[in-house]
């Protein structure tokens, strides 16, 4: 049930180059099933009941990105949009420009990386109320390979081996109590702390995150062979969200 004191901001990560895909072209510019990466993962976004509003953040120096994004605004009937801002040189730095974009209104940030094209509503507004009631939630899913810890040389370590029922591998959305997300973020800029997602920032402050199975379909798109497979996923569910 929807909580209307929770007041959910959506920051759409689109400010990669998509260096792996082996093209001029950004991967979140890419065409899938008829639409671009970034419009796929806009639409789930703007469908989820629980995104009060959207923040898409930028290529920093692109000022084509903005016009790009305001023409499929009105092509596709997206109102939840409220600001489109650059980001930084890192993840992190992109995330901390969406940050300071949110409304006064807002109680809880969730971060959606615009590569990730294949995540749907429900998945986004399952991972929204886990936060709402705990505080930080995140998209995930239970690793079904055997992970293995390498030293620098590339072998195995003979200790310290993780088991395979305890290990997820992480997807976005990554949802957290507006403040509690604050605090972990001015703690790593005044740290010099880097992160490779948004939850090991808050973890770092010992507080942990409720994982959300979102399946394996919430893929990311990162090499040209990931193309293939979101469009026969998406060609199974009807092109749909």
């Amino acid at each position: 049930m929807r909580d209307d004191k929770k007041h959910t901001t959506a920051v759409l990560l689109a400010a990669g180059s998509g260096s792996r895909m082996a093209s001029d072209l950004a991967k979140q510019f890419m065409t899938i099933c008829g639409l671009p990466v970034a419009i796929h993962s806009l639409l789930a976004l703007e469908k989820a009941k629980l995104v009060d509003e959207i923040v898409i953040v930028t290529r920093a120096g692109d000022t084509d990105d903005a016009v790009f994004y305001e023409d499929f605004l009105l092509e596709c009937g997206i109102t939840k949009v409220t600001a489109i801002c650059p980001g930084g040189a890192t993840r992190q730095e992109s995330a901390l420009c969406g940050l300071a974009q949110v409304s006064e209104s807002t109680t809880h940030i969730a971060f959606h990386d615009a590569a990730r094209c294949l995540v749907t509503s429900e998945m986004v507004d399952s991972v929204i109320a886990q936060a709402h009631e705990n505080g930080c939630a995140s998209a995930a899913t239970k690793a079904t390979d055997t992970i293995k810890l390498v030293g620098r040389d590339g072998v195995t370590l003979t200790s310290g081996q993780p088991l395979r029922e305890n290990c997820y591998v992480m997807q976005t959305p990554q949802v957290f109590a507006l403040d509690i997300y604050k605090n972990g973020a001015e703690w790593a800029l005044a740290e010099g702390y880097f992160a490779t997602d948004d939850c090991a920032l808050v973890e770092a402050m010992g507080i942990g995150v409720t994982l959300v199975d979102c399946g394996r379909e919430n893929i990311k798109i990162t090499e040209p062979t990931d193309i293939l497979l979101a469009e026969a996923i998406l060609g199974i569910r009807g092109g749909g969200k």
